[in-house]
């Protein structure tokens, strides 16, 4: 294989494989690791896969190195809130969920990846159900908020936050029963 007809697969497959690893680590710096990899093994590979299969070849191999890299490595996702400015120009702020992370176990690895999912999940229903329940469970849990402190900042009085909070954790109860206990 020349450098130039390496140059050009790269050129040509490089976002293909780049999406397909981000698509499994939500990572972009990991997502360029497993790339490297893709294209070494290509390399390795070489006479083995046909021009015509490039493509789906490497879109594969992009998912189960990104897969074998979430196997081996070790993390532990945790969320945070972030505030950041609506696209409406107003200057408004919206909450965004992002994740670190923190060395783990790999049994803890697929405990943090369902738990994420669940989260997520949980976190998007209610804010359908009520964005103000929303708001105060990311208050409560993320930022660790008193009640003082919340009830301020949602301008309400602590009477009225707890009576708000004694709702959504009807509804959640309710609606998860368990599997919120588990989270």
């Amino acid at each position: 294989m020349t450098e130039e007809k390496l140059r050009e697969v790269y050129d040509k497959y490089y976002r293909l494989v780049m999406k397909a690893a981000y698509d499994v680590l939500k990572d972009f710096d990991d997502s360029q690791d497993v790339c490297q990899e893709v294209f070494h093994k290509l390399i390795q590979k070489w006479n083995k896969v046909s021009p015509e299969d490039y493509a789906g070849w490497l879109a594969l191999t992009a998912r189960r190195k990104a897969l074998d890299f979430l196997k081996k490595s070790y993390r532990k996702h945790e969320m945070t809130v972030l505030e950041q400015p609506c696209e409406n120009g107003k200057g408004e702020h919206a909450e965004r969920l992002i994740y670190h992370r923190e060395a783990t176990t790999g049994e803890d690895l697929l405990d943090a990846i369902i738990k994420r999912e669940f989260t997520t999940e949980f976190m998007d229903r209610l804010y359908a159900r009520n964005p103000q329940w929303h708001e105060i469970m990311t208050m409560q849990v993320y930022e660790q908020a008193t009640d003082a402190e919340m009830a301020a900042a949602l301008g309400l009085t602590i009477e009225n936050l707890r009576v708000k909070k004694h709702r959504m954790n009807k509804w959640i109860e309710k609606t998860y029963g368990d599997k919120y206990d588990d989270i």
